[in-house]
């Protein structure tokens, strides 16, 4: 792959393949990837996402992802800071008790990735918030 092609692919892609070696080439896309990744690979972090997620516009408040999951406001918050610090979810204004909702600049592969979920195989807790 030439250097042009590089520039071209990495225009349309967050990662490039670097010749037929099979290494990404990195930019600073590729970083905010690595960062979203390392955020949603803990467990709790991945199901509060998940739950703020399927909350849709209207947002989750943190007593009902406690009621749902049983974490306490301690651990809740850690998460909730750490998925806000890496730009997957946003504390929408003008709710005076803190209402997360999912960010407007999420990628669009998570996007995709949690809109193809199987709602039924996965267990919910909406119906009762």
């Amino acid at each position: 792959m030439t250097t042009q092609q590089v520039h071209q692919t990495n225009s349309l892609t967050p990662f490039a393949l670097k010749g037929s070696s099979g290494f990404f080439h990195g930019n600073v896309e590729s970083l905010r990837y690595c960062e979203v990744f390392e955020a949603l690979g803990h467990e709790t972090r991945l199901r509060v996402f998940d739950f703020i997620y399927r909350a849709g516009e209207q947002g989750a408040r943190p007593k009902d992802i406690i009621n749902c999951y049983g974490v306490d406001s301690g651990t809740l918050d850690f998460h909730l800071k750490r998925l806000m610090a890496v730009g997957l979810i946003v504390l929408k204004s003008g709710c005076l008790r803190g209402n997360y909702s999912v960010s407007p600049n999420l990628p669009l592969g998570l996007t995709l990735m949690f809109d193809s979920r199987q709602v039924q195989n996965h267990p919910s807790c909406l119906a009762s918030a």
